[in-house]
């Protein structure tokens, strides 16, 4: 009479230590964790996309970002935040060098008479750098707003403009249809290489779990990363295919005597420094625990003393 329960029993507990392995115990271990945040962040990315694609105009765009670089000779981090539209817009950065800290405010009003803006700046904290450089009067303009008229800004670029030979490259803008083509098609190459987990075209390849810790006031989890340098390459062409297939590429051959957008960055030249490159080269990883997103990578600069930080 016991026959039947055990077996109801048995296979219960069959159903929930299967569902507890696939469920819970294999998608969060740290290589399976590792993949899972490189595809999330690529989902993420396609939300930013679309939202980009499907706004003609927003009423007002925020925007916010931070870096940091740390080396024997310098250290640095700042933070980016502000908003705007196309025609007016306005920004802070707010940073920290070496322990000198000061505060840099921009505003960008539309002139009617030109594609250009009128530009607007105030540098608060340094007044002690600006006094060494050019006594009290230069020392004076920190905290104050200097206006940069859009006529200085369309002559300069002129002159420019003329010194290399080009006609109307530096003051024609792509079109937004031309910019989101491209940014849509980037997006798909990104997808495939960048922020993939699929081992045949991953960019990015794990290397070790170092374990978890706090960053930004976050849980993270900390690996060492790495990179395969064929698919490296891979990602390049692919990228460069796709730009070149691009509408923006339209605008590029205008710019540049025909060549393609591919030629005017400078492709080949990349694919050959990647050639070159070590291919044992790591750098740090950090995956938030609770939205399973990368939250930055911290890369060592040549010398080893230097590191830069994107987030």
């Amino acid at each position: 009479k016991w026959l039947i329960p055990g077996l109801v029993g048995g296979a219960a507990v069959l159903l929930l230590a299967g569902g507890y392995v696939f469920g819970l115990y294999l998608p969060n271990r740290p290589e399976s964790l590792f993949s899972t945040s490189l595809e999330r962040s690529g989902q993420a990315v396609d939300k930013l996309v679309d939202y980009v694609k499907n706004t003609d105009t927003a009423e007002s765009d925020i925007y916010s970002g931070t870096f940091a670089v740390q080396s024997s000779g310098v250290s640095l981090d700042a933070t980016i935040s502000g908003e705007g539209n196309k025609d007016n817009a306005k920004f802070t950065l707010d940073a920290n060098v070496s322990g000198q800290k000061f505060t840099v405010d921009t505003v960008a009003i539309d002139a009617a008479q030109s594609d250009t803006p009128d530009l607007y700046v105030k540098v608060n904290g340094v007044k002690s750098l600006l006094e060494s450089a050019g006594g009290a009067q230069l020392g004076a303009l920190d905290g104050q707003w200097i206006g940069i008229d859009h006529t200085l800004i369309d002559t300069y670029l002129n002159q420019q403009e003329e010194a290399l030979g080009t006609n109307s490259s530096l003051s024609t803008s792509p079109t937004d249809e031309q910019l989101k083509d491209a940014v849509t098609k980037l997006q798909t190459v990104n997808k495939q290489y960048l922020f993939s987990g699929d081992k045949d075209k991953a960019v990015v390849t794990y290397k070790k779990y170092v374990g978890e810790e706090t960053k930004n006031g976050r849980a993270v989890k900390h690996y060492t990363a790495g990179y395969d340098k064929a698919n490296l390459n891979a990602y390049v062409e692919a990228t460069a295919k796709a730009l070149d297939e691009s509408k923006l590429n339209d605008w590029a051959k205008q710019q540049a005597d025909g060549k393609k957008l591919s030629e005017m960055l400078n492709i080949e030249e990349l694919k050959s420094s990647i050639d070159k490159a070590k291919a044992d080269d790591t750098f740090d990883m950090y995956v938030d625990v609770k939205t399973k997103l990368v939250q930055s990578v911290t890369f060592a600069m040549n010398d080893s003393k230097t590191s830069l930080t994107i987030a």
